[in-house]
């Protein structure tokens, strides 16, 4: 399952946002994430989710299960 988070930060300075892979639906801990403006990929470990955003920014993220994560069982 896939799925998407975007992150605003309505504030003058920039701001380390984060999000769980549990608040956009996800339950996997592995997951691959990729910045849709920037084009970078990073995987994830521990299900969180984070990100530099600048201020009066937005950041847009695409998030999947990692190719490599063992399957649930």
């Amino acid at each position: 399952m896939s799925g998407i988070s975007v992150l605003l930060d309505g504030g003058k300075e920039p701001a380390e946002m984060r999000v769980t892979a549990e608040e956009p639906g996800l339950s996997e801990n592995v997951l691959e994430v990729r910045d849709l403006w920037a084009g970078q990929r990073q995987s994830i470990t521990d299900g969180v989710i984070s990100s530099r955003v600048e201020g009066h920014g937005v950041a847009m993220l695409r998030t999947r299960p990692s190719p490599d994560a063992a399957p649930r069982l």
